[in-house]
């Protein structure tokens, strides 16, 4: 459908993906400025005016250095003559003349008689109407054009696209307008508070329809049903923890009961056990495979990365040493006969329990009987390749891991498809990690190397780039070679660029002491286990999530020795130091988290395509977490009454 002649706008439209009416009143406006007229007598020095009047000369185009600076003479209707100023905004040359009208707002200079512009707009608001919608927009469309392309859209509209989707009973329990009227408000609002209960009513519209999808998505997986499926002895459970090495938690304890429940269960599990790092998840995810075992079905333990897989590999082995159950590995570095044989056992069933990558969904993979999966950082894996996996068996449970901690309530909305079951409390007294943020040139860096070389500790030396993208911030490839420098020989390097065996020889080398400071990005942030490493120093950590950071220092301290985390940043007088500062005075992860979710937004911190996380427009899923919940209570109330 083509709603005008120019091909111009046309194009923008395109480029919006505006292609009916509907499209335009879903297209809601990034902002509104707020055009109450301001008396010329009222004008005040350094304060907003809003003034209609014409412009009264031809826009002078002047640069400063890099900088432009165009100007032109206004008179207001009330006969104030006055500059208007705006910086950068040299487009405003060809759609600014000489006689025309215009409503303009911004910072009044008393001194020089000038309006530093915000915003300016063609024409006079119509009527009482002082609110004016501002559209994110190509160039191709100017505001004005698109207001009118609006105003016609809701003159041709189709009556049935007003069909309400909130029940008239939500509505009348949270006193939200109508639909009709939450569009053109949300369009030509009058005042604040119009534009107010326009989001508010799609908040609890958005809050309903992903509610519906997740009653609909919880409906279909009970739906799912084993059929004939094997029981679990939980005495025979409880008598391989007393054999093991560990003693568990209580928040241990209640989420492996909560996973022997579900196996007794007709239907799959999907359940997610969240942790901070060290909470002792892996050990869960052992006993869960142990289990799965006993009921005669073959397990599998994916992880993001090789050196990860293998990691697990030797820690679970000790785990089964005295069970009848093989573990078997299964990663890309491993040779094609190594990895034939491991396949035809996995066919046959003589590995009870598989640990590895992505390679455990690979085409060619084939189960005996896969009955059990363990997904460790089930937020690296993207739905296609989880499903891949699931589908290698009759039947499937699926445990799905993160040492992401988020408050239980959003990661209830977040993986709302999914059993939640979290842990909090540490198998051991919490490490002793302290955090300080430096300078660059702080000589506290070299001295903590210094001494943790003398104690024959591990250092980790982190940066966000592997070679120089932007001038000004740290990679790996320079900073090993200053580091080189200052101590031959005690340096290694890992990055993601490496080959598999050229990360594991790092690895290794950095374990054992070969090369005691190793100079990584952020691909030691997941899992890696390196007792002795007791100093983590991060440049640019302005750069990094607080989450992200917290995961990062979480490799050092994990033999119980005191241990610290320097946050470089380039001046303490750096925007966000306030944010850094939440990870000095905190070692809880789930603290940390809420604040990064708060500062960054879930979908940067968890990964909206990894965790396939909804898209909302209006709704916050950290900030409006009760109208989520309330539209969760509803539905399920209704649900009950119509049971």
């Amino acid at each position: 459908m083509r709603f005008t002649q120019s091909s111009t706008i046309q194009s923008g439209l395109d480029q919006l993906g505006i292609q009916s009416y509907e499209d335009f009143l879903w297209y809601f406006p990034r902002q509104y400025v707020d055009f109450s007229l301001t008396h010329d007598v009222l004008l005040i020095d350094k304060q907003k005016v809003v003034l209609l009047g014409e412009v009264k000369s031809v826009p002078r185009l002047s640069r400063m250095g890099k900088l432009t600076l165009l100007s032109f003479q206004f008179l207001s209707k009330e006969g104030v003559y006055v500059t208007i100023s705006a910086f950068n905004r040299p487009y405003l040359t060809s759609s600014v003349h000489v006689g025309e009208t215009y409503t303009v707002s911004g910072t009044y200079d008393e001194k020089r008689k000038t309006i530093n512009l915000s915003t300016l707009v063609k024409g006079t608001l119509e009527g009482t109407r002082q609110f004016k919608a501002l559209y994110r927009l190509p160039s191709e469309i100017e505001n004005f054009h698109f207001v009118r392309m609006v105003k016609k859209a809701f003159t041709e509209i189709d009556p049935s696209f007003y069909q309400e989707v909130l029940p008239e009973e939500v509505r009348l329990r949270y006193h939200l307008i109508d639909v009709k009227k939450a569009f053109f408000n949300r369009h030509f609002p009058l005042s604040q508070d119009d534009i107010d209960r326009s989001i508010l009513y799609f908040k609890y519209r958005e809050a309903y329809e992903f509610n519906q999808k997740v009653q609909q998505l919880k409906s279909q997986s009970f739906l799912e049903k084993k059929g004939i499926y094997p029981h679990v002895d939980k005495e025979d459970i409880e008598a391989y923890i007393r054999s093991i090495p560990y003693v568990l938690t209580d928040d241990q304890h209640h989420v492996v009961n909560d996973i022997l429940e579900d196996f007794k269960k007709p239907f799959y599990m999907n359940r997610l056990v969240q942790g901070d790092v060290g909470s002792g998840k892996t050990l869960v995810a052992a006993i869960t495979l142990f289990a799965n075992a006993t009921r005669g079905y073959q397990g599998a333990l994916m992880v993001p990365t090789d050196a990860l897989a293998k990691q697990h590999y030797e820690n679970v082995k000790l785990l089964f040493k005295h069970t009848p159950y093989q573990v078997g590995l299964l990663v890309g570095s491993l040779d094609t006969a190594q990895k034939k044989v491991v396949k035809q056992a996995l066919k046959e069933g003589s590995i009870h329990l598989i640990i590895g990558t992505h390679a455990l969904f690979s085409a060619d993979v084939q189960y005996k009987q896969l009955g059990c999966v363990v997904i460790d950082e089930q937020h690296r894996f993207g739905t296609n390749q989880r499903e891949a996996l699931e589908k290698k068996g009759p039947f499937v449970d699926v445990l799905s891991m993160s040492a992401t901690p988020i408050p239980r309530s959003l990661a209830m909305t977040l993986y709302a498809d999914m059993d939640v079951s979290t842990i909090t409390t540490f198998p051991f007294a919490k490490r002793d990690v302290k955090t300080k943020i430096v300078e660059e040139d702080s000589s506290l860096i070299d001295y903590m190397i210094q001494e943790a070389l003398l104690n024959d500790k591990r250092v980790y030396l982190i940066a966000p780039y592997i070679d120089q993208q932007e001038e000004g911030f740290h990679d790996v490839m320079s900073l090993s070679k200053d580091f080189l420098k200052k101590y031959p020989g005690k340096v290694g390097l890992l990055h993601g660029k490496l080959s598999q065996e050229e990360k594991e020889v790092a690895l290794i080398r950095f374990k054992e002491g070969v090369t005691p400071i190793l100079v990584s990005t952020t691909v030691v942030e997941v899992g890696i286990d390196v007792k002795p490493a007791t100093l983590m120093i991060i440049y640019d950590s302005q750069l990094f999530g607080l989450a992200s950071l917290h995961q990062l220092r979480g490799r050092i301290g994990r033999d119980g020795n005191r241990a610290l985390c320097l946050l470089v940043v380039p001046s303490l007088a750096i925007e966000g130091m306030p944010r850094l500062q939440v990870l000095e005075q905190s070692m809880d992860g789930f603290f940390i988290s809420e604040q990064d979710l708060l500062l960054r937004g879930p979908g940067e911190v968890i990964g909206v395509k990894q965790s396939g996380m909804p898209h909302f427009h209006d709704l916050n899923i950290v900030k409006d977490q009760k109208i989520i919940e309330a539209m969760k209570h509803y539905l399920l109330e209704r649900q009950l009454s119509h049971k």
